[in-house]
């Protein structure tokens, strides 16, 4: 958890405008910063122009998060020069804290546990679509190399131009597929995290890797690969570059390429 607590003295003339900003802001944070955890004013009661503000977040990519958000720019540009003290006593990590798993309630654990695992039901339903598109454009693919063979050189244009255009639409299709596939990726592992936390100590979230996590962060995962001899080595790698959720597009490409040649060698050498 990341908090933030701070003291801030406004003029009489600038009371309202204070409140009114970081009421605005608590709004802004409930509705558009699942991160944020608490943000709470308070008044002094010695001085009704001196605020306590509390922001609780996640972690410090949330408060970041936070940072890029329209009021925080308000913050800096408008109310903070209007500040006449401003007292920061603690930002960071708290040295120690009642907040715990224990503090979380069984609606947000059951929403976050269904939410997980609906978009991990995305993300397998996107890679099944992805393969069947995959077969069913290398089976046309297939057809049109075959037709070629059968019926020779006469045949040649009209497939050509199929295959090519095929070609496009199939890279076109595999290359949405790709984005589709990061994005469900990234969604899965940002919502494994929270259930994480909803359910597990600090130190395991910290450990937690969610299926899929190719970036391990566990040293045990770490050396087990390491481990592995030549043999496993060799039938055993990944490049990003090339990985199975990109070869759809590069095979379209690869497919468009040879398609082109046909037809540039039918009109060179006709």
């Amino acid at each position: 958890m990341f908090q933030i607590i701070f003291r801030a003295q406004v003029e009489p003339v600038n009371r309202e405008e204070f409140i009114d900003f970081i009421s605005e802001d608590i709004r802004v944070a409930e509705k558009s910063e699942p991160g944020t955890l608490r943000f709470d004013l308070y008044q002094d009661k010695a001085d009704q122009n001196a605020f306590f503000v509390h922001e609780a977040y996640q972690d410090e990519k949330a408060f970041k998060d936070h940072q890029r958000g329209d009021p925080y720019k308000r913050w800096k540009s408008e109310i903070c020069p209007k500040i006449t003290r401003f007292d920061q006593s603690r930002e960071g990590n708290p040295l120690r804290s009642l907040a715990s798993k224990e503090q979380i309630t069984d609606v947000e654990r059951s929403f976050r546990t269904k939410d997980y695992e609906i978009k991990v039901t995305y993300l397998n339903g996107q890679f099944t679509r992805m393969w069947q598109r995959f077969q069913f454009f290398v089976t046309i693919q297939t057809a049109l190399v075959g037709g070629k063979a059968v019926f020779g050189d006469k045949s040649s244009m009209p497939l050509a131009i199929a295959g090519a255009v095929i070609s496009i639409a199939w890279f076109i299709i595999g290359a949405e597929d790709r984005y589709l596939v990061t994005a469900y990726r990234l969604q899965a592992d940002a919502a494994g995290k929270a259930s994480a936390r909803c359910m597990l100590g600090g130190a395991d979230v910290e450990s937690y890797e969610p299926v899929g996590q190719l970036k391990l962060r566990s040293p045990e995962l770490k050396s087990e690969l390491k481990s592995r001899n030549w043999l496993e080595r060799l039938t055993e790698w990944r490049c990003e570059e090339i990985s199975i959720t990109r070869l759809p597009a590069w095979l379209a490409l690869l497919a468009l390429v040879g398609w082109l040649s046909v037809l540039i060698a039918h009109f060179t050498f006709k």
